[in-house]
């Protein structure tokens, strides 16, 4: 049977056995990356994990709108206060490129608003101003704009996680999963969902037949097995041969539920 390799598990077992080569080389240093394997063996990181990612596409876009906000307050303090900053704390601005550098790391750490820099030759009264200025627009677009639509974006991602899987959860006890009636329209034929599933369709008993059209190598003589055949190892392997929202109680009772309605239609018309 052929193997695809087109999950980022595979590329996960990749890396693991890269480690494990390069800690029998190394002195064994890169097996703590083998810890991270927790979050495969266990469902709730791994859907946890789901979560937070579920929107990346959105959290990328955030990136560059958080460092396009460092570069403009990067640009004003470089234009406007580089001599506030005091370089022995580990302030750099005496170019754009250390002011860049400078806003960012003081970014990344946790404050009331603003980059609470030493503001060395700032401190006068009258330039309290200038402080609230920078420190309370800086703190509105970056923090509060910022960081909190990346909140907003895992929450989302957590809800549309849990929506989906529930919605699975229900499908898996609500709807067959061979042919896909629903055990609401089983109900209304009169039949049970749970023997549909168990000796019409059971899943496991179609799992048998792929496995057996996938891998068997003699060609049948009955027709209907060829044409099956045919179909499974077709161009998409789609599997034609699957009904589609029918069976055959489904059909008996269709049918008996038309007998009836011409019954009771010639009963009170004719």
């Amino acid at each position: 049977m052929a193997i695809h390799y087109n999950s980022f598990y595979h590329f996960w077992l990749v890396v693991m056995v890269t480690c494990s080569a390069l800690g029998l080389a190394y002195h064994g240093e890169l097996f703590c990356v083998h810890l991270l394997h927790i979050v495969v063996m266990f469902d709730l990181l791994t859907r946890v994990i789901k979560g937070a990612t579920a929107n990346r596409g959105q959290l990328l876009v955030i990136i560059p709108f958080a460092l396009f906000i460092i570069y403009i307050y990067s640009m004003i303090y470089f234009l406007v206060a580089r001599t506030m900053f005091n370089s022995d704390l580990g302030e750099y601005c005496s170019s754009l490129f250390e002011c860049f550098t400078t806003a960012m790391r003081y970014s990344l750490r946790n404050s009331n608003g603003g980059h609470n820099y030493s503001w060395t030759n700032k401190r006068a009264f009258n330039d309290i101003w200038l402080r609230i200025a920078i420190d309370s627009t800086f703190w509105l677009f970056y923090s509060i704009i910022g960081l909190k639509v990346v909140t907003a974006l895992v929450l989302d991602g957590f809800t549309s996680q849990k929506k989906l899987r529930e919605t699975s959860l229900e499908d898996m006890n609500s709807v067959c999963s061979v042919c896909g009636l629903t055990k609401d329209r089983l109900a209304a034929k009169g039949l049970r969902y749970e023997e549909h599933i168990k000796h019409e369709h059971n899943l496991w008993s179609y799992i048998n037949l792929f496995y057996y059209l996938y891998t068997t190598k003699k060609r049948s003589s009955i027709e209907e097995d060829v044409w099956m055949k045919f179909n499974f190892r077709g161009r998409n392997k789609v599997a034609d041969f699957l009904p589609r929202e029918t069976s055959l109680s489904w059909k008996r009772a269709v049918q008996k539920g038309d007998e009836m309605l011409k019954k009771s239609i010639n009963r009170d018309f004719l």
